[in-house]
């Protein structure tokens, strides 16, 4: 159970409006056309947090219920390191479809250089350093094979490459995505 109420103890204001609880409040104060603002909205570690803990000091977990959150940035995550860059908006987060033949699609990832790799690392660290036993972190929103997919070849092509072409759509699952999905950070923490 829990409920959007603030503790008595908290001395936060009430977590706005809940339609955009917990993750998008604050957005509806950006300016549309403020592209920037709404893409540091998700990228920024110090911001993720800020709004981490309004939710987490305004919000009674009753019984078994347990503060705890991970980066989560619409479908996949995953697709943006991928090289399908993620369009960041007020309600979510989108990532186009970047190829169409499937023969000459390279898969190109490099933990060290992808910028949305280390935009999510960033923000899972921060997460971590600033914890203080306070909640949970799960791993980041990375999906499954098809879901990566789906975004960067465009669900409706990927349905039709499924009934045309199964053999390319199962070895890029096979040889690719599987083995890709396998990421982890790099640095002392593991």
């Amino acid at each position: 159970m829990r409920s959007s109420r603030p503790p008595r103890t908290s001395r936060l204001p009430p977590f706005p409006d809940l339609r955009w609880e917990p993750w998008l409040g604050g957005l509806d104060e950006i300016p549309d056309s403020d592209q920037e603002a709404v893409a540091r909205w998700w990228t920024d570690p110090e911001q993720n947090y800020r709004r981490l803990v309004t939710w987490v000091e305004n919000t009674y977990f009753g019984g078994e219920a347990i503060p705890a959150t991970y980066v989560d940035w619409g479908a996949s995550a995953l697709a943006a390191c991928f090289g399908s860059p993620a369009l960041f908006t007020k309600t979510t987060v989108w990532h186009p479809a970047v190829f169409a033949d499937w023969e000459a699609w390279q898969w190109r990832f490099d933990q060290e250089t992808s910028p949305c790799w280390q935009d999510v690392l960033a923000i899972q660290r921060y997460l971590i350093d600033h914890n203080q036993g306070r909640y949970f972190l799960g791993q980041p929103e990375l999906s499954n094979a098809a879901d990566v997919l789906s975004l960067m070849r465009g669900m409706d092509r990927l349905a039709i490459d499924l009934i045309g072409h199964p053999e390319a759509v199962e070895r890029v699952i096979i040889d690719k995505v599987r083995d890709k999905s396998k990421a982890r950070p790099t640095d002392e923490r593991g």
